[in-house]
Parts: structure tokens; sequence; C-alpha cells
């Protein structure tokens, strides 16, 4: 991105440009560099510009931006109002867009039925799984396909699938996942 490796004039001043040129990239950047800045400084009109650059980005397609404000939404980050519903609106966004962590906060919410969502396990299943074998490091995402497959959540049992999904949230850091491995369910 175009502040990695540290903050510089000149790397801060390519972002301005690129993201009032509208590149959606830059826009979600700027956006959430600005929410951060604006929530460290107490400053409100940083934290609305940094939002309209966020949302500006979303509009555009881009991924990471609709989930991202969907967190903001969940948590009621930078003072804005804690919003389920709109939260799980830009989830799903943020899933279809095709971004792996969209996906997995949207099955969860599935799941759960939050934001108004009917509880639909299979349809959980779905995009947590899409969003596990999207991303190996999303270790949350194989975790919830394991445990789904442990308990016939919204797929059939599946041990030896259970498995595979605890093994790859443990590589890619989850806790729970290793204690699983050693449960009689699953040790060698």
């Amino acid at each position: 991105m175009y502040l990695d490796g540290g903050f510089t004039q000149e790397k801060y001043a390519a972002l301005l440009t690129a993201a009032l040129d509208g590149k959606p990239d830059a826009m979600y950047e700027l956006g959430m560099t600005w929410c951060i800045i604006g929530r460290q400084t107490n400053d409100e009109k940083r934290i609305s510009d940094g939002m309209e650059y966020l949302q500006k980005a979303s509009d555009r397609g881009y991924a990471a931006a609709s989930t991202y404000i969907g967190t903001i939404y969940q948590d009621g980050k930078f003072g804005f109002a804690s919003d389920m519903s709109k939260a799980v609106a830009y989830y799903k966004r943020g899933a279809e867009l095709g971004d792996p962590m969209g996906m997995s906060n949207y099955g969860i919410a599935l799941q759960r039925g939050d934001g108004g969502l009917a509880q639909d396990n299979e349809l959980a299943f779905f995009w947590i799984k899409k969003a596990a074998d999207a991303d190996e490091s999303l270790g949350v995402a194989q975790y919830n396909v394991a445990l789904a497959c442990h308990a016939g959540r919204g797929v059939a049992v599946d041990r030896v699938m259970a498995k595979q999904y605890f093994q790859r949230a443990a590589k890619a850091g989850v806790g729970m996942a290793a204690i699983w491995l050693y449960s009689e369910d699953y040790k060698e």
C-alpha cells in the first residue's frame, strides 16, 4: 500500500494524489488513515472525511473498504453508533466483492442471525468456507469451518474435514484449534 514501510511526506503526498485521482485502493488507505488519526487527535472532521473516502472506495467496488466500514458499524468505532444491520450490509457487500474477511464476517452474522438476518447455517457455512479457502492466514475462518464440520452446523458432520480445518486454523495461529486437535475426537 502507499504508506507501507513507514510514513513520509512523499508517501503521504502520493497517497493523497492517488485518492484524489479516484483510485479506490488509495481512497481506502486514506480513509482508514484519517479515521485513525482523527480518533487519536479527537478530530471529528478528519474522521468524517476518512469515512467519506472509505465510502467512496466501497462505492467503487473496493471490497476491503466495505468490510472495514462493516467493522466500524459493528464495533461503534470512531464515534459512529454500533449498528449491526449496517455492519451486516457492508459485510455482505465485501463478501460479494471477494474480500475474505467480509466473507467470514458475513457468514458469522448468518450463523447468529445478526442485524435482522434470518439465521441460515447452510449459507453461513458457504461463506465461511469460501473465506477459509481464499485466505490461509484467516485462522478464524478455518476454525469456524472446523467447528461447523464437527457439530454438523450447516453441513453434515465430517470429522475428517473438521480435523483438516482445525490443523489449518492452528497453523494460522488459532490456539483453540490446537486444543481441539488434542481432544479425544482428533488426537491420533
